[in-house]
């Protein structure tokens, strides 16, 4: 039989041919690319009729051409439940696709249910989420076969890494129970990492310290040897598996094409009290420095505002208005880069709420909503299978995840300076000490924003610094530096009080400023009509109004 020369098919073949190592591999067929072949003329023929009637023809059933194979299946696994998987070309290769093509579970199969699975598995081919991940991974052109796998259902289950992505020299094991999973981080899950070289168990987290102690519920030292063993043989690999009756059952078989030899860096000497934490869940290396954007998490975030949907839908809508357009104009302005924190970086959930919430994202998922992150720190997922690491993986971009932490980083706020440390197994985090603001070092100073009937706004001040007033000029400066979108110098006016910040764009705000000699100083930034007559290059309207309104909120506070 030739091999297929598809992702998870090559996978299970692989898988099947060390069983002697000491696992089972459910029973698995596979639907080959012949059926995909009918499955995009099906496809042809459905935009050819829209355009014929001018009405949009989907198809939602598989072509006459599967009634022969969905009943050679269904007497095969007579029946058995099945999980229906996705296997096509570039899936689990160089691009994972993980979570982008579907996978289904039937119980008590019959003809329609299987039939519907089959054909969900291939319509996933043509979701939104699958067309832009190919585009962003320059995937042009993919076919799928179709797996249905005998469904194990499992007393536990997890992944392998034989190699850990970040740590290569470890072997990680992540699992939980029948109800959980490491991908979502739901559920209570547990990691157990081995020295490779040396066979021994290296890591337990405290959970599974705290309930295994005495009774694992299966023998992870066993399944570690065989990983070590499935490596030789096949390379590293990340392998799901499934415990039932004290039965290890491997279930499919990726490569790892990643790995990241770690980096040796010195961490300097910090305070105590700049301790934030450390996590063997981690992406990177060396050191990362980046203010923080703080989210709280959508789906706790949804909960707390379901009651008003039924009380008050127009304010229901405004929240959550209020929580998207937050996280991006937060993305926006620390668009240098930033360390996203929150307690989650889900997949989905969020993709309905594009319908009636304006100007977000059509796909408005954790990834797609903050563009600008340069790495995540989540506070209650810590997995190596869940989706903030696969998106670090993927995109370069730097993670540590914690579990059950919020306290740990509960002061931790949007604006605050943390530094990601990447040393050896671990990641330690800390925070950066805050700039003093001239709040901090010139306490007895009080100011005061003034609106005239104009709309014009200015402010005072109430010492007089000088004619040059640098305490203000430098905390204006640390504002706008702070507020992230641009990297902004100063220069004072000669023989006159004032002067113009420039950005890195070389777009300018002038500072015009007064004094009442030893009583107090009052300054505001110029129009952009005035800088425009003087023909100084200067930002819009609107980025002069939001800057304005920004520093008398910091002003006031």
């Amino acid at each position: 039989m030739a091999r297929s020369l598809t992702g998870k098919a090559r996978g299970l073949e692989r898988l099947v041919e060390s069983t002697s190592l000491g696992y089972t591999v459910p029973e698995h067929r596979t639907i080959d690319l012949t059926y995909f072949e009918i499955m995009e003329k099906q496809k042809q023929m459905a935009a050819l009729a829209s355009v014929l009637s001018g009405k949009p023809y989907v198809p939602t059933r598989l072509p006459s051409h599967f009634n022969d194979i969905v009943s050679d299946m269904l007497a095969h696994f007579d029946g058995r439940q099945v999980i229906v998987r996705s296997s096509s070309l570039h899936e689990d290769g160089e691009n994972s696709f993980a979570g982008i093509y579907e996978s289904f579970v039937v119980s008590e199969p019959d003809t329609e249910k299987l039939a519907e699975a089959i054909f969900k598995v291939y319509a996933s081919m043509n979701t939104r989420k699958a067309i832009q991940y190919r585009k962003e991974h320059g995937v042009e052109d993919d076919k799928m076969e179709v797996i249905l796998q005998e469904y194990v259902e499992p007393e536990w289950k997890g992944v392998m890494y034989t190699s850990n992505p970040s740590y290569p020299d470890d072997l990680t094991i992540e699992f939980t129970d029948s109800e959980g999973s490491v991908v979502d981080g739901t559920g209570n899950s547990f990691i157990v990492d081995f020295d490779k070289k040396t066979g021994e168990c290296v890591f337990r987290s405290e959970n599974y310290q705290n309930e295994f102690l005495f009774k694992p519920p299966f023998d992870a030292d066993e399944l570690a040897q065989i990983g070590i063993e499935l490596e030789k043989l096949n390379g590293a690999s990340d392998i799901e598996f499934a415990v039932k009756d004290g039965k290890l059952h491997l279930l499919q078989s990726r490569p790892i094409t990643d790995l990241e030899e770690p980096e040796d860096v010195e961490i300097p000497d910090y305070k105590p009290e700049q301790y934030i934490g450390s996590t063997k869940v981690r992406r990177g290396k060396g050191k990362v420095t980046l203010p923080v954007v703080r989210v709280e998490d959508f789906s706790q975030f949804v909960r707390k505002i379901d009651m008003l949907r039924e009380i008050n839908p127009d304010i229901h809508k405004e929240a959550l208005e209020h929580y998207f357009h937050g996280v991006m104009d937060d993305d926006r302005r620390y668009k240098k880069g930033y360390v996203l924190l929150m307690p989650h970086f889900r997949e989905t959930g969020m993709d309905m709420y594009s319908l009636f919430v304006r100007n977000i994202p059509d796909d408005p998922t954790a990834d797609n909503l903050t563009p600008h992150k340069k790495a995540v720190i989540t506070t209650n997922c810590n997995l190596l299978a869940s989706h903030a690491m696969t998106v670090a993986r993927e995109k370069g971009v730097a993670y540590a995840g914690f579990r059950s932490s919020e306290d740990m980083f509960g002061d931790v706020a949007t604006g605050d300076v943390v530094s990601i440390y990447f040393k050896g197994r671990e990641a330690h985090v800390y925070r950066e000490e805050r700039t003093l603001t001239i709040k901090d070092t010139r306490p007895d100073v009080s100011f005061e924003v003034i609106e005239e009937e104009d709309g014009t706004i200015h402010f005072r001040g109430s010492e007089d610094f000088g004619p040059l007033a640098e305490p203000y000029v430098a905390d204006m400066l640390r504002f706008l530096n702070e507020r992230g979108y641009y990297t902004w110098t100063y220069e004072s006016n000669r023989g006159v009080m004032g002067g113009r910040f420039t950005n890195e764009h070389g777009e300018q705000l002038v500072l015009h400023m007064s004094r009442s000699v030893g009583s107090s100083t009052a300054w505001r930034f110029a129009p952009v009509s005035y800088c425009r007559a003087q023909g100084i290059d200067t930002l819009t309207e609107k980025e002069l109004e939001d800057i304005t309104l920004e520093y008398a909120n910091y002003l006031d506070s």
